[in-house]
């Protein structure tokens, strides 16, 4: 299985990584929204958890975009933002909304069952 995690904040980045790691994801850590849609259009990854507040593009206009590309049609989205207006924004729009701080055991336990839910 793999994840891409979007997401500027290296600190937070790295949770994120790590907590996908353990749930036995291949994990990569992009830090820009621009750098993230190149690698996504020949990436055919499980899961991407995005941030909204990126450098170089909205974690938004990132989600839009990868909603026309042929290789992610399985692929699910999840938005991480400590942002609620943004996060009630994205519910229809992607997989499933995380609203930050998370806690490290608890987006691991996310991480497990949607790797759950993507076998099945």
């Amino acid at each position: 299985m793999k994840a891409i995690v979007v997401e500027d904040h290296l600190g937070q980045g790295m949770v994120f990584k790590a907590a996908l790691d353990l749930a036995s994801f291949e994990t990569e850590l992009i830090q820009d929204g621009t750098r993230a849609l190149e690698v996504l259009r020949e990436a055919s990854p499980d899961l991407v958890l995005m941030d909204m507040h990126l450098p170089g593009m909205r974690g938004d206009e990132v989600v839009a975009q990868l909603k026309g590309y042929p290789n992610l049609s399985e692929t699910k989205i999840i938005v991480a933002t400590g942002d609620p207006v943004i996060g009630k924004k994205m519910k229809g729009e992607v997989a499933l909304v995380l609203i930050k701080p998370l806690g490290f055991s608890y987006l691991q336990q996310i991480s497990r069952e949607i790797m759950s839910a993507i076998k099945t």
